[in-house]
């Protein structure tokens, strides 16, 4: 298990990008959470298995206008129990 932090810019605020993300992280079943940022961008943590991980990615990225993203990854410190939108 491995958590990926993915910072996304683009057209990620006030479209329902949160919601989406939240929806594809629940049915892929992983745990985490969504934010925005002050600079008009969208963090994102997710755990789980890294091709899980993976293809969270790729469908957060098809369903919305994203002009770039960068994603990390890193071992587990701190597991959640569940995926929230967080202010």
């Amino acid at each position: 298990m491995l958590e990926m932090r993915v910072i996304f810019h683009g057209n990620v605020q006030g479209v329902g990008f949160r919601a989406a993300v939240k929806r594809i992280a629940e049915e892929d079943g992983l745990t985490g959470f969504v934010r925005n940022l002050r600079d008009g961008s969208v963090e994102t943590v997710v755990q789980g298995e890294k091709n899980v991980l993976e293809a969270f990615l790729q469908q957060a990225h098809e369903a919305f206008d994203i002009d770039d993203y960068q994603e990390t990854y890193k071992k587990i410190s701190k597991p959640y129990t569940k995926f929230q939108i967080v202010s």
